[in-house]
């Protein structure tokens, strides 16, 4: 089972894009550790962007996980992050988190990309 981040480059305060080195330290910052990472251009119900696709081990207690990725979005200045567990065959189930979630709607496993490899 992998866990996967999609989280998107581009700000939605108008500040410009996260560099990568910037969002990677925030993933850690949040209790994450990074696996495997690549960049996609990612199209979604709202648009085409940069998004990183990152395999992650979360270190701190499960429980917590969905308000890490809150407010890894909140600091990130993300509508949302999706965050999914994908099986060895390949089934993906996941969420979405952040301050404007409920404006994405739930989370469509047709817009999430997994890693390459």
């Amino acid at each position: 089972m992998k866990t996967i981040l999609n989280i998107g480059l581009a700000r939605n305060d108008g500040e410009p894009d996260n560099g990568i080195l910037h969002v990677v330290a925030k993933i850690n910052q949040y209790g994450f550790i990074i696996r495997a990472g690549e960049i996609h251009e990612v199209t979604h119900a709202h648009g085409t962007e940069r998004t990183l696709i990152a395999e992650v081990k979360y270190t701190r207690n499960e429980a917590y996980l969905p308000t890490a990725v809150y407010h890894l979005s909140q600091d990130l200045a993300q509508d949302c992050i999706a965050i999914a567990n994908q099986s060895d065959n390949g089934v993906i189930s996941g969420a979405i988190y952040g301050p404007k979630a409920a404006e994405w709607g739930e989370f469509d496993p047709r817009f999430f990309v997994g890693l390459s490899s």
